[in-house]
């Protein structure tokens, strides 16, 4: 099956997670978290953390081209998929989903498909009201058909390597 993970048999999330706990640097834990993602076809990569006022962003992505439609603190995972840890589907498949964003975040989403980014799950790892906040949104180009039946049985699994890693990168 052309669809079917590549490694996923011989290396795990969670063997890779335990792997970053180990890791020294933010830019090692950056590619060893692309490495390990890539392998179930999530190719688009955002880690973004705010302060409670939405002040101070910490960005990582391999997609800096999104930001130039507007700034991190504006990413509309911050402000409509923190409130929860419920996990957010994202990408512009999903904009009819959510009528209720405004134009901006309309236009932030759009912008990412422009990349590619076509789907997504945003994963918050801290809620609105905390000092910081923010979380991974781990993005893909399927259709949302495909997403659905590729990535989102294994979300819990994304849940916990995000974690794993979301506590690495803040001990850093």
């Amino acid at each position: 099956d052309d669809d079917a993970p590549k490694d996923m048999n011989s290396l795990t999330l969670t063997t890779r997670a335990s792997e970053i706990e180990q890791l020294d640097t933010i830019e090692e834990i950056w590619r060893a978290v692309a490495d390990a993602v890539e392998a179930l076809g999530i190719v688009f990569l955002n880690y973004l953390t705010v302060d409670r006022d939405f002040s101070s962003p910490f960005l990582l992505t391999n997609i800096p081209e999104i930001y130039a439609v507007q700034s991190e603190e504006r990413d509309p995972f911050l402000s409509n998929c923190c409130s929860s840890y419920a996990i957010t589907r994202t990408g512009a498949d999903y904009l009819r989903d959510y009528p209720y964003l405004p134009p901006e975040a309309q236009a932030f989403i759009k912008a990412a498909d422009q990349t590619g980014f076509r789907t997504g799950l945003g994963i918050p790892m801290r809620l609105k009201g905390s000092d910081r906040f923010g979380g991974f949104n781990l993005g893909t180009g399927f259709d949302r058909e495909r997403l659905e039946a590729k990535i989102v049985p294994r979300q819990e699994e994304l849940r916990l390597f995000c974690l794993i890693t979301h506590r690495r990168i803040e001990e850093l």
